[in-house]
């Protein structure tokens, strides 16, 4: 019985050895993309799968069409075709690059179902009212059976926020102009001197208030990838949470119309607007008209607080102050959903923003 149990054992043994004297084969490395289209100023990662990152050597066949950094990021330099090579433990994994370049916008089709056609005709600067703007002028045609108002509510141009508030109302079967413009002074104020990217909302209703149209667009200029927007993120921060930073720049007592700048970088997927509560000046509560900025989803804005004598105020304004010595601001931040609703739910009450003082 002993013998047995010894063989036994010893077969047992022999079966384990057997099987952990099996070799496993490695995970197999590959890259995650052979091939990729993109355009002129575009950028892309690319990573090799199963692999240690920090021994991947990455290199470009031609640096005047696209880079490649040392961790895998592509950029589209100029038109072309080039080939993006890692090398891995002595061997080759390469990943073939067609950049494209952009074209005009002059002429580009956004949008052609029921029986509406929207088409870009140019970007241009243009004087109205005693104001400059940078305006994208839109052919729309309605062809269909009904009245309807198209309107454009929001802008953002390389990747800072804008209001536009552009609008028309075409009765069926004719077509026309619209200009979703944003102020050239703002665009300034941002540091915008070229305008690479032009991202905005149309929606449309008929005149029984019945939405036909929402839609989102986004254009890239010929001077798309050409050049670097520089952004000033800078200040004190004075509110940091739910995706939504509020920073504040350039502070300057004397300015009683502008005293300060407010930068927002939002990160959540809704439309965020800043509307001033209350304000106090030298600790008096003031009733003066306050400007504060507005950020689209994921992306930015930076705009001067700006402050304007109420004429209907006979009380305290800031505008009646020998000097300014401090200043605050009860905020209200309310998030928009893309279709321009919200609850009370949306709305942000964040304690008293300090601005100097």
């Amino acid at each position: 019985m002993k013998k047995l149990a010894l063989s036994t054992l010893c077969v047992f043994l022999i079966w384990i050895l057997a099987i952990t004297a099996i070799p496993v084969s490695a995970a197999k490395v590959k890259i995650n993309a052979t091939k990729k289209s993109i355009y002129v100023g575009d950028t892309f990662k690319l990573k090799l799968k199963n692999a240690t990152a920090s021994k991947v050597k990455w290199s470009s066949s031609d640096k005047q069409l696209a880079t490649v950094s040392t961790k895998g990021k592509v950029t589209g330099k100029k038109e072309g075709t080039a080939t993006i090579t890692a090398t891995y433990k002595g061997k080759s994994y390469t990943c073939v690059v067609k950049i494209k370049p952009i074209k005009d916008i002059k002429g580009t089709v956004l949008y052609d179902k029921n029986n509406i056609r929207i088409t870009v005709e140019n970007l241009d600067t243009v004087n109205e009212w005693g104001y400059t703007y940078y305006a994208l002028k839109l052919l729309i045609e309605n062809n269909t059976q009904k009245d309807i108002t198209f309107f454009s509510q929001f802008a953002t141009v390389n990747d800072f926020s804008f209001r536009t508030n552009s609008s028309i109302e075409l009765i069926s079967g004719t077509k026309g102009y619209m200009n979703v413009g944003i102020l050239k002074d703002e665009a300034d104020y941002c540091g915008i001197k070229h305008i690479m990217t032009f991202d905005f909302d149309i929606q449309a209703f008929d005149s029984n208030y019945k939405t036909v149209l929402m839609e989102e667009f986004s254009l890239k200029t010929p001077d798309y990838g050409k050049y670097k927007q520089k952004i000033d993120k800078t200040g004190t921060t004075l509110y940091d949470k739910n995706g939504i930073k509020v920073v504040l720049q350039n502070v300057n007592k004397n300015d009683k119309e502008h005293p300060c700048d407010i930068y927002i970088v939002n990160d959540t997927d809704q439309w965020i607007i800043l509307s001033p509560e209350e304000c106090y000046a030298n600790g008096f509560y003031v009733q003066d008209f306050v400007t504060m900025p507005t950020a689209g989803w994921r992306s930015q804005a930076v705009c001067k607080l700006s402050f304007s004598k109420n004429p209907y105020n006979t009380s305290s304004s800031i505008f009646d102050m020998d000097k300014l010595k401090s200043l605050t601001i009860k905020v209200r931040i309310t998030r928009y959903d893309k279709d321009g609703s919200f609850t009370t739910d949306d709305m942000i009450f964040p304690d008293a923003w300090k601005i100097f003082g």
